[in-house]
Protein backbone atom coordinates (compact mmCIF):
# COMPACT_ATOMS: atom_id res chain seq x y z
CA UNK A 1 0.00 0.00 0.00
CA UNK A 2 1.57 3.34 -1.03
CA UNK A 3 2.64 5.58 1.82
CA UNK A 4 -0.07 8.21 1.27
CA UNK A 5 -2.77 5.52 1.11
CA UNK A 6 -1.35 3.89 4.24
CA UNK A 7 -1.44 7.22 6.07
CA UNK A 8 -5.04 7.80 5.02
CA UNK A 9 -5.98 4.25 6.02
CA UNK A 10 -4.45 4.70 9.48
CA UNK A 11 -6.23 8.04 9.82
CA UNK A 12 -9.53 6.39 8.90
CA UNK A 13 -9.43 3.69 11.57
CA UNK A 14 -10.06 5.86 14.67
CA UNK A 15 -12.72 7.83 12.77
CA UNK A 16 -14.56 4.63 11.86
CA UNK A 17 -14.35 3.32 15.41
CA UNK A 18 -15.64 6.56 16.91
CA UNK A 19 -18.57 6.72 14.49
CA UNK A 20 -19.62 3.16 15.33
CA UNK A 21 -19.23 3.78 19.06
CA UNK A 22 -21.34 6.93 18.95
CA UNK A 23 -24.08 5.77 16.60
CA UNK A 24 -23.92 1.97 16.37
CA UNK A 25 -23.45 0.07 13.15
CA UNK A 26 -26.90 0.62 11.68
CA UNK A 27 -26.92 4.39 12.13
CA UNK A 28 -23.24 4.97 11.38
CA UNK A 29 -22.79 7.34 8.44
CA UNK A 30 -20.15 7.04 5.75
CA UNK A 31 -20.42 10.80 5.28
CA UNK A 32 -19.66 11.38 8.95
CA UNK A 33 -16.66 9.05 8.79
CA UNK A 34 -15.39 10.83 5.70
CA UNK A 35 -15.85 14.22 7.34
CA UNK A 36 -14.00 13.07 10.46
CA UNK A 37 -11.12 11.77 8.33
CA UNK A 38 -11.07 14.75 5.95
CA UNK A 39 -11.67 12.71 2.79
CA UNK A 40 -14.60 12.09 0.46
CA UNK A 41 -17.11 9.32 1.10
CA UNK A 42 -16.07 7.78 -2.23
CA UNK A 43 -12.49 7.78 -0.99
CA UNK A 44 -13.42 5.46 1.87
CA UNK A 45 -14.21 2.69 -0.61
CA UNK A 46 -10.60 2.66 -1.72
CA UNK A 47 -9.86 1.24 1.72
CA UNK A 48 -12.99 -0.75 2.62
CA UNK A 49 -15.50 -2.32 0.22
CA UNK A 50 -18.45 -1.86 2.60
CA UNK A 51 -19.57 -0.62 5.99
CA UNK A 52 -19.65 -4.23 7.20
CA UNK A 53 -16.00 -4.62 6.17
CA UNK A 54 -15.19 -1.57 8.28
CA UNK A 55 -16.87 -3.05 11.33
CA UNK A 56 -15.12 -6.37 10.80
CA UNK A 57 -11.77 -4.60 10.61
CA UNK A 58 -12.52 -2.95 13.96
CA UNK A 59 -13.39 -6.14 15.85
CA UNK A 60 -12.09 -9.27 14.15
CA UNK A 61 -8.45 -9.35 15.37
CA UNK A 62 -9.47 -8.88 19.00
CA UNK A 63 -12.40 -11.29 18.67
CA UNK A 64 -10.11 -14.00 17.32
CA UNK A 65 -7.59 -13.48 20.12
CA UNK A 66 -10.32 -13.63 22.76
CA UNK A 67 -11.76 -16.87 21.41
CA UNK A 68 -8.27 -18.38 21.30
CA UNK A 69 -7.83 -17.39 24.93
CA UNK A 70 -11.08 -19.23 25.76
CA UNK A 71 -9.75 -22.33 24.01
CA UNK A 72 -6.47 -22.18 25.91
CA UNK A 73 -8.37 -21.86 29.20
CA UNK A 74 -10.40 -24.98 28.46
CA UNK A 75 -7.31 -26.93 27.43
CA UNK A 76 -5.64 -25.95 30.69
CA UNK A 77 -8.72 -27.18 32.55
CA UNK A 78 -8.59 -30.56 30.82
CA UNK A 79 -4.87 -30.94 31.44
CA UNK A 80 -5.23 -30.40 35.20
CA UNK A 81 -8.09 -32.80 35.87
CA UNK A 82 -5.65 -35.51 36.96
CA UNK A 83 -4.76 -33.31 39.96
CA UNK A 84 -6.84 -34.61 42.87
CA UNK A 85 -7.14 -31.14 44.41
CA UNK A 86 -8.01 -29.32 41.18
CA UNK A 87 -11.78 -29.88 41.20
CA UNK A 88 -11.92 -29.10 44.92
CA UNK A 89 -10.47 -25.68 44.12
CA UNK A 90 -12.13 -25.32 40.73
CA UNK A 91 -13.95 -22.11 41.62
CA UNK A 92 -10.66 -20.41 42.47
CA UNK A 93 -9.32 -21.46 39.07
CA UNK A 94 -12.52 -20.29 37.37
CA UNK A 95 -12.33 -16.92 39.13
CA UNK A 96 -8.74 -16.42 38.00
CA UNK A 97 -9.68 -17.23 34.40
CA UNK A 98 -12.61 -14.84 34.60
CA UNK A 99 -10.24 -12.19 35.90
CA UNK A 100 -8.05 -12.75 32.84
CA UNK A 101 -11.12 -12.40 30.62
CA UNK A 102 -12.20 -9.16 32.28
CA UNK A 103 -8.71 -7.70 31.97
CA UNK A 104 -8.57 -8.68 28.29
CA UNK A 105 -11.97 -7.08 27.72
CA UNK A 106 -10.85 -3.86 29.39
CA UNK A 107 -7.53 -3.87 27.56
CA UNK A 108 -9.73 -3.83 24.43
CA UNK A 109 -12.65 -1.91 25.90
CA UNK A 110 -13.76 -0.08 22.75
CA UNK A 111 -13.84 -3.30 20.74
CA UNK A 112 -16.04 -5.02 23.30
CA UNK A 113 -18.33 -1.99 23.36
CA UNK A 114 -18.64 -2.41 19.60
CA UNK A 115 -19.34 -6.12 19.93
CA UNK A 116 -21.80 -5.98 22.81
CA UNK A 117 -23.53 -2.62 22.30
CA UNK A 118 -23.03 -1.38 18.74
CA UNK A 119 -23.12 -4.47 16.52
CA UNK A 120 -26.80 -4.77 15.61
CA UNK A 121 -27.07 -5.37 11.87
CA UNK A 122 -23.67 -7.09 11.62
CA UNK A 123 -22.68 -10.78 11.81
CA UNK A 124 -21.33 -9.95 15.28
CA UNK A 125 -24.69 -8.98 16.83
CA UNK A 126 -24.94 -12.54 18.19
CA UNK A 127 -21.48 -12.37 19.76
CA UNK A 128 -22.80 -12.72 23.32
CA UNK A 129 -24.85 -15.77 22.36
CA UNK A 130 -21.75 -17.17 20.70
CA UNK A 131 -19.96 -16.87 24.04
CA UNK A 132 -22.85 -18.76 25.66
CA UNK A 133 -22.48 -21.54 23.09
CA UNK A 134 -18.73 -21.71 23.70
CA UNK A 135 -19.31 -21.90 27.46
CA UNK A 136 -21.88 -24.67 26.97
CA UNK A 137 -19.62 -26.67 24.68
CA UNK A 138 -16.75 -26.24 27.12
CA UNK A 139 -18.80 -27.79 29.93
CA UNK A 140 -20.02 -30.59 27.66
CA UNK A 141 -16.43 -31.33 26.65
CA UNK A 142 -15.40 -31.16 30.29
CA UNK A 143 -18.06 -33.73 31.19
CA UNK A 144 -16.60 -35.99 28.51
CA UNK A 145 -13.12 -35.73 29.97
CA UNK A 146 -14.45 -36.33 33.49
CA UNK A 147 -16.24 -39.48 32.32
CA UNK A 148 -13.15 -40.83 30.56
CA UNK A 149 -11.14 -40.35 33.74
CA UNK A 150 -13.83 -41.83 35.97
CA UNK A 151 -14.47 -38.57 37.81
CA UNK A 152 -18.01 -37.80 39.04
CA UNK A 153 -20.34 -35.11 37.80
CA UNK A 154 -24.07 -34.54 37.65
CA UNK A 155 -26.23 -34.71 34.53
CA UNK A 156 -28.01 -31.60 33.25
CA UNK A 157 -30.30 -31.08 30.28
CA UNK A 158 -29.33 -28.86 27.35
CA UNK A 159 -31.95 -26.32 28.44
CA UNK A 160 -30.63 -26.25 32.00
CA UNK A 161 -27.06 -25.86 30.75
CA UNK A 162 -28.11 -23.04 28.42
CA UNK A 163 -29.79 -21.16 31.27
CA UNK A 164 -26.73 -21.63 33.49
CA UNK A 165 -24.27 -20.46 30.83
CA UNK A 166 -26.47 -17.57 29.71
CA UNK A 167 -26.69 -16.31 33.29
CA UNK A 168 -22.93 -16.45 33.69
CA UNK A 169 -22.03 -14.84 30.33
CA UNK A 170 -24.65 -12.12 30.80
CA UNK A 171 -23.26 -11.26 34.23
CA UNK A 172 -19.78 -10.97 32.72
CA UNK A 173 -20.86 -8.85 29.74
CA UNK A 174 -22.93 -6.47 31.84
CA UNK A 175 -19.70 -4.84 33.00
CA UNK A 176 -19.03 -3.56 29.48
CA UNK A 177 -22.65 -2.80 28.62
CA UNK A 178 -23.10 -0.66 31.71
CA UNK A 179 -19.70 0.99 31.42
CA UNK A 180 -18.18 -0.22 34.67
CA UNK A 181 -14.62 0.84 35.31
CA UNK A 182 -12.05 -1.94 35.27
CA UNK A 183 -11.91 -1.81 39.07
CA UNK A 184 -15.69 -2.08 39.33
CA UNK A 185 -15.70 -4.97 36.86
CA UNK A 186 -13.07 -6.91 38.80
CA UNK A 187 -15.01 -6.34 42.00
CA UNK A 188 -18.12 -7.54 40.16
CA UNK A 189 -16.41 -10.91 39.77
CA UNK A 190 -16.68 -11.42 43.52
CA UNK A 191 -20.43 -10.83 43.25
CA UNK A 192 -20.70 -13.26 40.32
CA UNK A 193 -18.85 -15.89 42.35
CA UNK A 194 -21.06 -15.49 45.40
CA UNK A 195 -24.20 -15.47 43.28
CA UNK A 196 -23.45 -18.30 40.85
CA UNK A 197 -20.71 -20.64 42.02
CA UNK A 198 -22.61 -22.43 44.81
CA UNK A 199 -25.46 -23.08 42.38
CA UNK A 200 -23.08 -24.22 39.65
CA UNK A 201 -21.43 -26.64 42.05
CA UNK A 202 -24.82 -28.01 43.05
CA UNK A 203 -26.01 -28.38 39.45
CA UNK A 204 -22.79 -29.64 37.86
CA UNK A 205 -21.43 -31.65 40.76
CA UNK A 206 -18.03 -29.92 40.95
Amino acid sequence: MPRDKTDTHNKLLPCIKQEFLEHGYEKASMQNIARRAGITAAGIYRHFPSKEAMFTAMVEPVTSDFLKMCDVSMEETYSRLSDDDFLKNFNEFRTEKNRESINFMYDNYDVFRLLLVCSKGTPYESFQERLVEIEMQGIIDLFGVLEKRGLPHKTVTDNELHILCTTFVTALCETIKHEYTREQALKHLDFIGKMLYPGMQEVLGF
